[in-house]
Formats: C-alpha cells, structure tokens, sequence
C-alpha cells in the first residue's frame, strides 16, 4: 500500500518458524535449509540471478533499511550464503564502520578491511577473508572506520567494486539504516540493484515511504522490499501456510519437520511453548580466484 515496488520475500518471526533455540541467524539457511524461513531468502536469489526480462544478472547488491532492528545483516548474510550454496562465487562486504556486525555473525574476529584498502596498507587479496561456507567470503570495514566514512563517495569504492565483479560472482553490501546514515545513499547510485529490508512493527508507513523516495531521487535501481519478522494474526493465512509447507516437505506427509542436527521435532509443537529467540542483527581468499576457480561455472 506505501509503494509499487514487489514484495520479494515475507520472512516469517521466529517464533512462527519455531525454529531451535540457539540458532545462527546468518547461517539460518546453510545450516536449517529445510525451513520456511530459508525457503524466504531462497526466493530474493531468484530476483538476482533471473531479473525481469530485458534486465541483466545483478553483480553488485546492496541491502538497505530505513531504521535500526530491520533485520537487514540477517538478510545480507542469508542472501550472499544462498548465492554461494548455489555455487556461485560471493563476496561479503560490510560498509557498517560504526557498528560492523557481519565478521561477528560469522565467528570471525574483526580484522583489517576497506579501511587499510582505502589507506594502502594492504590488498584485497590480504584482506578477504574465507568463511566456514564453500564459495563465501568476507571483508569488514577494518580498524580505522573513519577511513572507510569518508572515501563512500570517492573513485576508491568504484574502482574497489570493479576489481571485485571481475573476481567473484556476485558482492553483497550490507549497509548502515539509511534513515539513520548517508552510507547506503552514497553507493546505491553505483550498484546494480538494492534490496530493501523493512521489519514488521519496526519500520513505520512513514520511515518506508521517505527511504524509498530518497532511494530513487539518487537514480537507485530498487529490486524490492524483503518483509521481515511476520507474525501469524487471527484470520491469516501465515500459520496455514506454515504447516502445508512443513507437510509438503516432510517425508511421511505429516507436518511434522525434524532438524536434521539436532532431531527436534519443530512443527508440532504445542502452541504455548515458549518460541526459540534469534536476535536480528543489524546493527582468506584472494581477489584473484585459484587456478581451478577461474573459469565460472555454468549457469542455470
């Protein structure tokens, strides 16, 4: 109702997807794929690899939200880990230099990143570093956020972004809330695409109204809106949705869903047990791919 752009993904609460307590949300879909929930970020790939017709594959994506608590990191991580799942080769890349989430979600300490790029005391190929999933890799924003800040806008970012689609596949960008700062606005002009993450009962009507609009006075190629954290309400057609996929999917056609780590049984829990919680987060591998990695892969 606030726009005309698609609704790209509706990603279910926690507590609808009853997922298991402890759960990685950045490693959601590699690690519970089986989910509705993965299934959801699953479906925002389709709009990156198969765009609308007359519309090229999209190389550089950057996910945005208007405020804090979107669950835009999540998304960002679940996103690049789809992509990689799907045997493509994925660059992280983290621009939050007040507030970097994305070395975390992955277990890694935080390291050296743009900022030593920007400042010439290292390459990208020393940077970059391989995460424990087969094709992803990541690069923070570094020690010296301050350095990162202020080249947003410069020739730097274009000419890092160039290096990095000659050598990987696809780079993701999670960013700061635009409402809050000026680092998304800065570099959606020189992307290819931007995904917009709005979190139900965060981001009012209002907040998505001017975020798109800023968007698109800066010429950004807006993909879609990635809904995130639905609750199922009386009426609705969530909670209904939710037990015919878990049906759909199981093997013996009865709704129940069994983690394949752990053996619980996710779907046919009773109502009132307490929901697992997730936290959204939001707030080594060379450029030159290996030898046996240079030559891409087929496409689908």
């Amino acid at each position: 109702y606030v726009t005309d752009l698609p609704v790209i993904a509706a990603v279910p609460h926690t507590s609808a997807d009853k997922l298991p307590k402890g759960v990685n949300p950045a490693l959601l879909t590699s690690e519970h794929p089986a989910s509705t929930t993965a299934d959801e970020y699953r479906r925002i790939i389709t709009r990156v690899i198969y765009p609308p017709e007359g519309s090229a594959e999209l190389n550089t994506v950057l996910v945005a939200s208007p405020s804090r608590g979107d669950g835009k990191t999540s998304l960002a991580c679940n996103l690049a880990a789809s992509l990689a799942m799907a045997n493509r080769r994925v660059l992280l890349v983290d621009i939050s230099a007040r507030r970097p989430s994305v070395e975390k979600a992955f277990g890694l300490p935080k390291g050296p990143g743009l900022s030593e790029i920007f400042a010439g005391e290292a390459s990208a190929n020393e940077v970059i570093r391989e995460t424990r999933l087969h094709n992803l890799f990541v690069l923070g924003p570094g020690n010296a956020g301050d350095q990162v800040i202020g080249r947003l806008a410069s020739r730097d970012v274009v000419e890092f972004l160039e290096n990095a689609e000659r050598a990987f596949e696809h780079v993701i960008i999670d960013t700061p809330p635009s409402l809050l700062m000026s680092d998304a606005k800065l570099l959606a002009p020189v992307v290819d695409g931007v995904i917009l993450v709005v979190g139900s009962d965060v981001s009012s009507i209002g907040m998505v109204r001017r975020c798109v609009g800023e968007m698109r006075q800066i010429g950004a190629n807006i993909v879609g809106i990635a809904l995130n954290g639905i609750r199922p309400e009386r009426g609705g057609y969530l909670r209904d949705n939710l037990s015919k996929y878990y049906a759909y999917s199981s093997d013996d056609g009865d709704g129940r869903y069994v983690q394949p780590d752990n053996g619980r049984d996710v779907s046919t829990q009773d109502e009132e047990e307490e929901p697992a919680s997730i936290l959204l987060i939001d707030d080594d591998n060379p450029f030159e791919p290996p030898e046996e990695d240079r030559t891409r892969s087929d496409r689908a």
